[in-house]
């Protein structure tokens, strides 16, 4: 065979399967040859190739391409179907209950009365007739689709006009002369929707201008608007033309050899229609998607350096895989920073995995994008998947990358495996095959798996089950490697990433909008940072350029009135997701005042969904909550969060939420059921299912048996849980006080108490973004009353309640028989639970052990969390001006305090909770403990304390000998006469710390900030200082004989009477103040040999 002759025919084949998306195998069974002669001739084998077989395959393929081009015929409507077809459509039209976010789970002949008199009418129709029956049904949805989500006014623009449009719909369709064929159902009729989007133009645009907005953001919204419209149209004509009764219409315009080929192609391009209209969705009612002010995120990389280092070279070999230079434990390798524009690197990364000959990398083909909730990890995803489903031919190939972008939240299921997982979520989606089955299609494929931290799987931890996700995603790829080359992008936070790979420098680290000098030093390579006047490059600007841009303003960078000395704004503009929602309550007329809140503005931002979107407007109410009081409406929204909450994630289903409803709230949606307009039948999961499709709930499932929602932000999820958990606790504490007050009534007692905080807090372990907002809620509710003995909450509490009332008497002591607030309630529980454990035994249903274990530790740390909330609450709004000092001077009894049985309590209560501690693990125990009581002889030792926070805490006198205290806060604690002998203190802050007369003998305190700490007479020999800050440490009489100080900054230190060997401040940097002999150094030549005095 001529080698020329077979080279031109191999390129012709490979472009057409590339062009059809066919395999191999589907190739050689059309064309009437064996797999093996397919897979010999595109591997360039000719010599076993004859001329035959190769000129079938290019013969096969041409003649199926003048198969499909023959088949067109021009649509007409049938008349017997006329009326029934009018009706239907101005029923769509008209109807008041229908949503946008999912119309098509039972066709589009399901959301009318009609609907099984056209599905007969379609049996009798020909192809023809199904082509004009499609497109005309398809319109009216799409219509009634778009304006569904458009704000109130707008969607009345419809329903008042269903006429109208629906004349404008059916003339139209009647003067485009519109030919089917299989361009229909890959770009349907555009003559069409260009007359329709012109007609809705002409209508809409003077409509918005009337209510008052201004021109240029009219026709922005416009714009948006006629392209949602477009998309809309093209994702509805094809699913429903994948149903039954358009069997007929689809065979007569494709059919041919390669039907699966046809099937598989419009399943893709169903999928991608529909993921480009979920991420072109207007932001909550604004006029412009997030494509239109997005801002290219910087994400940070590991990559290797030139030159290597050996362990001998770390100066004492404690090496720290976490440090900026990257120094592994035992390892050859060392690491730098680079900064890198993330949409550059995510582009460059896939050349990589696809070289210009078009060779496959498998080493290259996983990567990582992590960064903490809010970051932008999910919009730098779905924006990379996004671009590259609008067209990507790999490298050498010609064949076009398919794109499957897979969420991680439910209902993806990986209880079964990865590949049934997979599969699952692709006929959801929409898609005929599974692209890790060995017998589909062979295309080259990216996979973006976002949500790696929230992947569950019964049985396991989240963390476990990313990392066991991960490795069988990478086993997976590996055995399909010559069946179907993969890329795939893994998202997620830091905890889960970190535990998934091993491979740093396949991991992008995202950057804020904002990031200081700190985020990024020791950065060498990639894109620099600008730093200008002293300051770094502010994306935030570049944002706000773009939003004011999209509202039809003019660019003018962050606003003035936005407070740029705020610590706490600054915190969140830097954040994208929370940086947007500043932006739009500030649009709404929230202050940014120096008392800002964060809750204070999620709050706003409530309040401003119901009065301006969803609640009086003109009078008028959103259909969804007529009739609902905002108290009741706020509720059901907090009880849907905290339904999601216990699931461990930020969905859930209508029959999960039902079960946290009471009466009262599910009287109000059966109430409203019954006010409602159209069917009555629909009950309170029918209105339950309205609310969420109105307020930042997105559907997630669409079997409908097993339908589940999720929050559109996470954190919105997380503010309204945490609000629930707060009204929860208050109740509980209602019931409580009514039971102190009157021991015969009604209310809780203790145990009672404690069961119903078990329901609360046992399903699922309290997070840190709970945490935050739980505490941020309570400082946001809380002040001084008119007495100024009394901290009052106002929050979510239908009346104010007392955190704290505190009486002193003549002396200045707190008085004990004051009246019950918040704190003293929470104190109570905890003493309870210290002396009879927690009362899981009286739970309903029947649990194991261990769950009943699980859901005490759980309950337990919730009570230690909202007892540090109530008290860092109840200190910042004024408890501490009216103890004065007393607070943290000396041990002050409060009332009703918490009374430790012994001194052994804590720290065996404490060592019950943190059990057994992964790596990465950080529970939010250790933040909670600042404001328990610390006798002196309480005994933590050995206790895991990892990132405690006990700033200004009195410890003088505890044993916290053997205590695991790495990064944690002693910043102004007194820890006087106290052992901290062996405890690990590496990377604590423990400046301005009060250590006299302490033990700390063989102590870590490996790069601890002691600046300014007060250690006189302390006994640190044989511990390690190693890099530790001693800057202005009192250090008189101090004993360090043994200790190692290597590294360690004595820049101003008293060393007055300190006991050293000879050479040991040799090896330190910075010069004291005062040398152990009393003098003070006059130069750089004083480091020499001590006298060794015995």
């Amino acid at each position: 065979m001529n080698p020329e002759q077979t080279q031109v025919l191999v390129h012709r084949v490979k472009q057409l399967m590339a062009r059809h998306h066919l395999s191999q195998a589907e190739l050689a069974s059309k064309a009437g040859v064996s797999a093996a002669a397919v897979s010999r001739l595109l591997s360039g084998d000719t010599k076993t190739t004859s001329l035959e077989t190769a000129e079938k395959l290019a013969g096969a393929f041409e003649k199926s391409v003048v198969e499909l081009t023959e088949r067109a015929f021009p649509i007409r409507r049938k008349t017997a179907m006329n009326t029934l077809l009018n009706t239907s459509c101005l029923e769509i039209l008209k109807r008041v209950g229908l949503t946008g976010i999912d119309l098509l789970t039972g066709g589009i002949s399901g959301l009318c009365t009609n609907g099984e008199a056209i599905v007969k009418e379609l049996a009798r129709a020909e192809p023809p007739e199904m082509a004009w029956t499609l497109l005309h049904l398809s319109m009216c949805t799409a219509l009634k689709r778009v304006f569904a989500k458009a704000p109130s006014d707008i969607h009345q623009l419809v329903i008042e006009s269903a006429q109208n449009w629906h004349q404008i719909i059916d003339q139209q369709l009647e003067h485009s002369h519109i030919i089917a064929d299989r361009t229909i159902l890959t770009e349907p009729a555009p003559t069409y929707v260009t007359k329709i989007m012109n007609c809705v133009a002409e209508e809409l645009l003077p409509r918005l201008v009337g209510l008052g907005e201004p021109e240029a953001v009219a026709k922005l919204r416009v714009q948006k608007i006629l392209a949602l419209l477009r998309s809309s149209f093209l994702e509805l004509v094809l699913l429903e033309s994948c149903r039954e009764e358009y069997s007929r219409l689809l065979a007569a315009i494709q059919d041919s050899p390669f039907d699966p080929a046809n099937r598989r192609e419009r399943g893709w391009t169903t999928y991608c229609a529909r993921f480009r209209n979920q991420v072109e969705q207007p932001l909550f009612e604004e006029a412009f998607s997030i494509r239109d002010v997005h801002v290219p995120l910087r994400a940070w990389s590991y990559y290797e350096l030139e030159t290597s280092v050996n362990r001998a070279d770390c100066g004492t070999g404690l090496a720290d895989d976490e440090s900026d230079t990257g120094r592994l434990m035992g390892s050859e390798k060392r690491w730098g920073k680079q900064i890198e524009d993330l949409s550059k690197a995510l582009d460059d990364w896939l050349k990589t995995v696809w070289d210009v000959e078009g060779n496959y990398h498998f080493g290259e083909a996983f990567r990582f994008l992590t960064g903490d909730p809010g970051s932008g990890k999910s919009t730098e995803s779905r924006l990379f998947a996004l671009r590259h489903m609008e067209g990507f031919n790999v490298p050498g190939t010609g064949r076009t990358l398919r794109v499957l972008f897979v969420p991680l939240q439910a209902p993806f299921n990986y209880n079964d495996s990865l590949v049934r997982g997979v599969g699952h979520y692709c006929r959801q989606v929409g898609l005929t095959e599974n692209p890790l089955e060995a017998h589909g299609e062979t295309a080259p494929l990216l996979l973006i798996f976002d949500g790696l931290d929230e992947l569950y799987r019964s049985g396991d931890l989240g963390v476990e089950t990313a990392r066991e996700f991960v490795r069988e995603v990478r086993e997976e790829v590996q055995s399909l490697k010559d069946v179907r080359q993969i890329s795939v992008l893994f998202c997620g936070r830091p905890i889960s990433i970190d535990k998934a790979t091993k491979e740093k420098s396949q991991v992008w680290h995202l950057l804020p909008y904002l990031a200081s000098k700190e985020d990024c030093k020791e950065f060498s390579k990639g894109q620099q940072l600008v730093w200008a006047d002293d300051k770094p490059v502010d994306q935030r600007i570049d944002w706000w350029n773009k939003y004011q841009c999209a509202l039809g303003q003019i660019g003018e960078g962050i606003p003035s009135d936005l407070p740029h000395d705020h610590r706490e704004l600054n915190e969140l503009t830097k954040v994208p997701m929370l940086n947007y929602l500043v932006a739009l309550s500030r649009k709404n007329g929230f202050p940014f005042t120096s008392e800002f809140n964060v809750c204070s503005l999620y709050e706003h931002m409530l309040c401003k969904v119901w009065e301006r979107g969803y609640g009086y407007e003109g009078h008028r109410h959103h259909r969804s909550v007529q009739g609902l009081q905002q108290t009741d409406f706020e509720v059901l929204l907090e009880q849907i969060a905290l339904a999601a909450c216990h699931t461990a994630g930020r969905t859930v289903t209508v029959d999960h939420v039902l079960q946290y409803l009471d009466e009262h709230q599910l009287g109000c949606l059966n109430q409203l059921n019954e006010d409602m307009q159209g069917r009555g039948e629909l009950g309170a999961g029918g209105l339950l299912v309205r609310l969420f499709l109105a307020f930042y709930i997105q559907i997630e499932q669409q079997d409908p048996t097993q339908r589940t929602y999720e929050f559109t932000h996470k954190s919105f999820g997380e503010f309204l849980a945490a609000r629930g958990m707060i009204r929860r606790v208050l109740f509980i504490f209602d019931e409580w006080n009514r039971k102190q007050q009157n021991p015969r009534g009604g209310g809780f007692s203790d145990e009672h108490a404690l069961v119903e905080w078990l329901k609360l807090f046992g399903p699922t372990r309290l997070t840190h973004e709970l945490f935050r907002f739980i505490c941020a809620e309570f400082e946001h509710g809380c002040q001084r009353s008119k007495d100024e003995r009394t901290i009052v909450y106002h929050g979510v509490a239908s009346n104010p309640t007392a955190l704290s009332h505190i009486e002193l008497d003549n002396s200045g002591t707190p008085k004990q028989h004051a009246p019950l607030g918040l704190r003293e309630f929470i104190n109570s529980l905890i003493n309870h639970v210290l002396r009879h454990s927690m009362p899981a035994h009286k739970l309903e249903g029947g649990r194991t052990f261990h769950d009943m274990n699980q859901q005490s530790i759980n309950a337990e740390e919730a009570l230690l969390a909202m007892h540090f909330a109530v008290n860092a609450a109840a200190h910042n709004a004024g408890l501490r001006e009216v103890l004065g000092t007393r607070c943290n001077t000396q041990y002050t009894r409060l009332p009703k305090d918490v009374d430790w049985p012994d001194r052994t309590s804590l720290g065996a209560w404490l060592m019950r909770l943190t059990g057994m501690r992964r790596k990465n693990d950080r529970p939010i125990l250790a933040r909670t403990l600042r404001f328990l009581p610390m006798q002196s002889n309480l005994l933590l030792h050995g206790v895991d304390l990892t990132g405690a926070d006990f700033r200004e805490v009195n410890l003088n006198g505890v044993d916290l000998s053997r205590a695991g205290l790495q990064r944690a806060d002693l910043s102004s604690a007194m820890l006087h006469r106290a052992s901290l002998c062996g405890a690990n203190l590496s990377e604590a802050d423990l400046e301005n710390v009060g250590l006299r007369l302490a033990q700390v003998v063989r102590a870590d305190l490996r790069r601890t900030n002691l600046q300014g700490a007060g250690l006189y007479g302390v006994e640190l020999g044989g511990a390690d200082l190693g890099c530790a800050q001693l800057g202005k440490a009192d250090l008189v009489s101090a004993y360090m004989r043994r200790s190692n100080v290597g590294g360690a900054d004595v820049a101003d230190a008293i060393l007055r009477g300190a006991t050293f060997d000879s050479d040991q401040l040799s090896v330190t940097t910075g010069r004291p103040a005062c040398l152990p002999d009393g003098t003070q150094p006059t130069d750089d030549n004083w480091r020499g040999p001590l006298p060794h005095d015995e």
